[in-house]
């Protein structure tokens, strides 16, 4: 008996349909659970309290090196710094609305400090006063940033379980 063109294509459709249908029985909700608004929104705190720790202890460290004169280490630590605000999790957290500002002035936070490292860099590597003088705004900017999170996280704190 020959097959027609016409089998062959219903039964690749068929194929087609149940390999779909076994790609979505193995996402059901029931296997895997979702994370919550609510977990995404401690998640986000809590990665936020321990990043943010991390970029102020970078910045204190600068500051010790340069007490000490230790400009090799200061920029070290310069270096670090940009690092460490060059490719945040931020954006990763679908927190909620409450928090949307808040996780908003903590990116705007990182980018300031982002620059306030490069600026501190090129002095240190290169004594362009301008960029130290650039890196002062910018840090001024990035701890006013650092404030507003902070009050909107407190604020979102005192209405939600954190």
């Amino acid at each position: 008996m020959k097959v027609g063109r016409g089998d062959s294509l219903k039964r690749l459709i068929l194929a087609i349909v149940l390999l779909i249908a076994l790609v979505f029985s193995g996402c059901s909700s029931s296997e895997a659970p979702k994370s919550t608004a609510k977990d995404q929104d401690r998640e986000f705190i809590q990665w936020y309290k321990k990043h943010s720790r991390l970029v102020i202890d970078d910045f204190r460290q600068i500051r010790i090196a340069l007490e000490r004169g230790d400009i090799d280490n200061a920029a070290s630590w310069a270096k670090q710094m940009k690092s460490d605000t060059e490719t945040p999790r931020c954006d990763e957290f679908k927190v909620s609305t409450k928090l949307v500002p808040a996780q908003t002035h903590y990116k705007s936070f990182l980018a300031s400090m982002n620059q306030a490292a490069a600026g501190l860099l090129d002095f240190f590597e290169n004594g362009n006063s301008k960029s130290f003088d650039t890196a002062l705004e910018h840090l001024e900017t990035a701890f006013n940033q650092l404030n507003m999170t902070e009050s909107y996280i407190q604020k979102y704190c005192e209405s939600h379980e954190c």
